[in-house]
């Protein structure tokens, strides 16, 4: 149970519950006390925290699994780097993001809450739109019939490296009619076995050892490469447009937010993959918005 449920509501934070696309100033609060203003504003419904920062949106994050259900809560990281530099993010940081988008997504399906949060470099670094990364999650269930060949060439575009052996994250490996697969959101690897074009077993296995370690119905395999299912402009979106219409947005430190918006315009430029800070205010404006300042 959120921890939540058991505190005081702060005050004002209720009348904020019953005005859609408002926009609040709370002074005051500092620490985890941040947090906890952000959910009582919310409520049932998502959340969407931004930072100026990395480290400080790690601390609301941890804030965030103290006072809320962990299940509920996600960090969304920065690239740091660009779709445009020759470089590809590390893995962890595309797993953290892809991790993070899907969530957002399901729980909007469920019309369940996501507290979300991020720094505001990831809020003005356009996603991949929701529909596209529906499109290119392959989940696959024991019963299910697939083509095997197919299937590794879907992995192969959606970034997945063809190894004789998996042994991280982003690879894949096929000996006859098993297909072992390490989902780039996922903490170990998948064994799955065909007999015929039928999934016989799915298991997840230790990487070191080689050993199954426990049977699953299915698996889902988000894209291992953020940055080839964002290639084509057309597919890029607003971080927002993962959350619905009542969502509420917070802004922490605002003043701190925009100094750091100023310094990222000056080392960014004209980038096509970043959001200029007029759109991102007029995304922001669809939602309620929480701003908190100590």
């Amino acid at each position: 149970m959120a921890l939540t449920k058991n505190l005081p509501i702060l005050s004002g934070i209720d009348s904020l519950r019953l005005k859609p696309r408002a926009c609040v100033d709370v002074i005051g609060p500092w620490g985890s006390g941040k947090a906890l203003a952000a959910l009582q504003a919310a409520g049932d419904r998502s959340l969407l925290i931004v930072t100026h920062g990395r480290a400080e949106a790690e601390a609301v994050f941890e804030d965030l699994l103290t006072f809320d259900m962990p299940e509920r809560c996600v960090h969304f990281p920065a690239w740091e780097v660009l779709p445009t530099d020759a470089m590809a993010p590390a893995d962890d940081i595309v797993a953290e993001r892809m991790n993070a988008l899907m969530r957002a997504q399901t729980a909007r399906k469920l019309n369940e809450p996501v507290r979300m949060v991020a720094p505001v470099r990831s809020l003005l670094q356009y996603v991949v739109k929701r529909d596209a990364l529906e499109k290119r999650t392959v989940s696959l269930t024991v019963g299910e019939e697939h083509d095997l060949e197919v299937l590794v060439a879907q992995l192969s575009e959606l970034g997945y490296d063809r190894e004789l052996m998996v042994e991280q994250r982003g690879q894949t490996s096929v000996r006859g009619g098993i297909l072992d697969v390490f989902p780039i959101s996922s903490e170990l690897p998948y064994r799955i076995e065909f007999f015929g074009d039928e999934i016989e077993s799915i298991r997840r296995f230790e990487p070191e050892t080689q050993r199954s370690i426990g049977h699953e119905k299915s698996v889902t395999i988000l894209p291992r490469s953020e940055k080839r299912q964002i290639a084509s402009r057309e597919l890029l979106a607003p971080l927002t447009q993962y959350f619905p219409d009542d969502a509420l947005i917070v802004l922490d430190e605002p003043l701190a937010i925009r100094e750091e918006v100023k310094k990222l315009a000056a080392q960014l430029g004209d980038n096509p993959y970043i959001m200029p800070w007029k759109t991102a205010k007029a995304e922001l404006s669809k939602f309620t918005q929480l701003r908190i300042a100590q």
